[in-house]
């Protein structure tokens, strides 16, 4: 049932995410169950997670990959499932490897229940109008992601 009202969440928020604009926006809550899940430490977690996916230097990124992710993580993408910071670092080389010029960034305000999240996300040209846009879930244990899904749902067309 969880994964279902997950599910309905994200594709509410992705199509609501086509109508606003990239700029960030306060995210919107229910009230943390968990010491460790409050909307500063979501707030962080979700700059620290694109930061890793948007970074270029493979020893900056090792970094941040260890600030950001807990040591049994699980990061599933459309290319890949990673469950070390090796797996997660590769999986992040492809992407990049595959879109030169390509960075994620939020769509519109995350929704915090509990000790998960929900945010839309683009991916793109830096810059320009974004080609892809998406949702990811992320799940916290003491601050760092411990779970995170991406899905991107939509390829834009020109006239977007």
């Amino acid at each position: 049932m969880k994964t279902l009202y997950f599910a309905a969440l994200g594709f509410i928020l992705s199509v609501s995410g086509f109508a606003q604009s990239a700029k960030q926006v306060p995210a919107r809550q229910a009230k943390a169950t968990h010491p460790q899940t409050s909307p500063a430490n979501y707030t962080t977690a979700l700059k620290n997670h694109l930061d890793v996916w948007n970074e270029r230097d493979q020893v900056k990124r090792l970094r941040k990959i260890k600030q950001t992710y807990t040591a049994d993580s699980r990061v599933v993408t459309p290319v890949a499932t990673a469950t070390t910071y090796s797996e997660i670092d590769a999986a992040v080389n492809d992407v990049q490897r595959q879109h030169k010029n390509y960075v994620f960034s939020t769509a519109g305000a995350p929704v915090i229940s509990g000790d998960h999240v929900v945010f839309p996300v683009n991916f793109g040209p830096e810059g320009a109008v974004p080609v892809f846009r998406g949702e990811a879930t992320a799940q916290l244990r003491d601050g760092a992601i411990s779970y995170l899904e991406v899905r991107l749902q939509r390829k834009l067309t020109a006239s977007r």
